[in-house]
């Protein structure tokens, strides 16, 4: 009986000493890293990032459990945060092109786009196949108006991605920007191949179908595109337009003025601002705005038009 109990104290250790080898550390620690990327895709931040911190008790040198540690922030909000942990992943190993792709994500969402476009940039030229990267070094330039080197970066992305809906509704709004509207339809048939189309396409189409007087089509496909709220603006302005058309100038009149408060630069809303005030019989005020859209772009005959006919 005296002997027993020594065995079985000594068993646990004995077991801990046959599972536990440097040996079987890193399938340990790949194994919760992957049971922590299921957690995450399913929302269950907490365990997941209960695995990944187990991951790296195990293999503390594993940089991918440190990118998903930053995922799990980024999920939570957490930008600063994020933003370590992927810096801590690239010191582990600085050409992990997930790490950087998804630096920038961060990046752009601290408003630090410069520094997101150079993280971006250095995901694709680790990996020049790294789809999210390519779509959102795309949009990024797309949103800064550099719509030639956006429409250089998409077409890229849609040869490695054909199916990229988004990809080609962004490229559609190149192609509109660029006055190449045909080339803009093409992309459109890609973009609505499949439900639920993305906002930016409906509101490309909306433009087009403005474009060619199908008021009822455009205001439908507006109605689609107000899901995304980055185009909050962009669809206020072409209801506005559609409103003009229809001769409902205090509508318009009444859309447009925030809109010029939030940017007075904005050639489009003055030139439209012109077009209702005109209607209304305001001609100093149409011939303010129509002044102010020729300064931003000259040239414009419809602005030219209105100072020609006070």
């Amino acid at each position: 009986m005296g002997r027993a109990v020594p065995h079985r104290r000594l068993l646990p250790l004995a077991l801990c000493l046959t599972a536990c080898t440097p040996a079987a550390i890193a399938p340990l620690a790949l194994a919760h890293n992957a049971r922590g990327a299921e957690l995450l895709t399913e929302g269950d931040l907490e365990r997941a990032e209960a695995n990944f911190r187990l991951a790296l008790e195990y293999a503390p040198g594993i940089a991918e459990a440190r990118l998903n540690l930053g995922l799990v922030a980024l999920g939570r909000g957490r930008l600063v945060e994020a933003e370590q942990e992927l810096r801590r992943a690239l010191a582990l190993r600085a050409d992990f092109g997930e790490a950087w792709g998804n630096l920038g994500v961060v990046l752009e969402a601290m408003g630090r786009l410069e520094e997101a476009e150079q993280a971006y940039e250095e995901a694709l030229r680790i990996h020049p196949g790294l789809a999210f990267a390519r779509r959102d070094l795309g949009r990024l330039l797309l949103h800064a108006g550099r719509f030639g080197e956006a429409r250089a970066q998409l077409l890229r992305l849609l040869e490695t991605d054909p199916g990229d809906r988004s990809g080609h509704a962004m490229l559609a709004w190149c192609e509109l920007v660029l006055g190449r509207p045909d080339a803009a339809r093409q992309r459109l048939v890609f973009a609505f191949d499949g439900a639920d189309a993305p906002p930016l396409a409906h509101l490309v189409r909306a433009s087009v179908e403005l474009a060619e007087g199908d008021l009822a089509a455009a205001l439908e496909d507006l109605d689609a595109a107000e899901a995304d709220p980055a185009l909050r603006r962009e669809v206020a302005l072409r209801r506005a337009a559609v409103e003009v058309v229809l001769g409902d100038a205090d509508a318009a009149w009444t859309r447009l003025g925030p809109l010029l408060e939030e940017d007075p630069f904005d050639a489009a809303a003055h030139l439209l601002a012109a077009r209702a005030a005109e209607q209304l019989g305001r001609l100093d005020e149409a011939s303010a705005h129509a002044r102010e859209a020729l300064a931003l772009v000259p040239g414009l005959a419809e602005a030219e038009r209105i100072l020609a006919a006070q």
